[in-house]
């Protein structure tokens, strides 16, 4: 029971005659004479349905951010972490409440990501108000996963920059699945060896770079020595032998069979 000389706050739901609900707070103060007697009582109602909103609103998306499996955080603009959900605590090793005194968004990269994060994504971001693309994150077992990341800006009132947030979706399965896929597309699927699409494009590679370091002075044979030279350093000798069943005479004594072959 609140005393009658003390002040009083509190906060309401009603709902007016037309059906419409409204929040307000109530706060009254005492009200003494000369003596210090209780003379009556100040009060004031004011319309918070607004705040009330908003703070519902919040809570709305803070519970989106508990429960979604994507990594969410808030940093302010020197990276200093003002918020992990869930997903992102545990992912980054943080304790589910606290614990984020002295961290730092950047931390969470390799060197070479962190920097590409301050002198490319950041005054994009200032540019665009976002970021869109892919980024690799340290786990709390020290593992590297691809991610693929939405950084926001948020400014004040005065237009300023004030705080970044970030939604990062791990994309390993993803990227697991476009290797198997890129692996199948240039390999013999019962022998799992290198097929003719890797062999040509291996060949390209080699050609290229036997040219670009040599020039184009050659004779026939020259150029096919160079060749195999330079594709010599970039296949297994399983792929040797391959391309050498497949080779003419004269140009299958110019590359000699790998070792362990013969």
């Amino acid at each position: 029971e609140t005393s009658p000389t003390a002040p009083a706050f509190a906060e309401h739901r009603i709902v007016r005659p037309d059906g419409v609900v409204r929040w307000v707070s109530l706060s009254t103060h005492p009200i003494t004479d000369e003596d210090g007697a209780s003379a009556g009582i100040v009060g004031a109602i004011s319309d918070i349905t607004d705040r009330m909103e908003a703070q519902r609103d919040t809570q709305r998306l803070i519970d989106i951010f508990e429960a979604t499996h994507d990594l969410v955080g808030i940093a302010d603009r020197d990276g200093r972490l003002l918020y992990f959900n869930a997903a992102a605590r545990s992912f980054f090793g943080h304790p589910p409440h606290g614990g984020l005194d002295g961290s730092n968004f950047l931390d969470k990269f390799s060197p070479d990501v962190a920097n590409r994060i301050i002198t490319d994504i950041l005054p994009a971001m200032e540019r665009e108000g976002m970021w869109y693309g892919e980024l690799a994150i340290i786990s709390a077992t020290g593992e590297l996963v691809p991610v693929l990341a939405q950084l926001l800006i948020h400014k004040d009132d005065q237009g300023q920059f004030e705080f970044f947030s970030g939604v990062m979706h791990d994309i390993s399965e993803r990227k697991e699945f476009e290797s198997q896929l890129a692996h199948q597309a240039t390999h013999d699927p019962l022998t799992s060896l290198p097929n003719r699409v890797l062999l040509l494009d291996r060949l390209e590679q080699a050609l290229d770079r036997a040219l670009w370091n040599e020039g184009w002075r050659y004779t026939p044979e020259q150029a096919a020595r160079a060749v195999l030279r330079v594709l010599s350093e970039r296949v297994s000798a399983g792929e040797i032998q391959q391309v050498r069943n497949v080779l003419s005479e004269p140009i299958r004594e110019l590359w000699p069979e790998p070792v362990g072959t013969r």
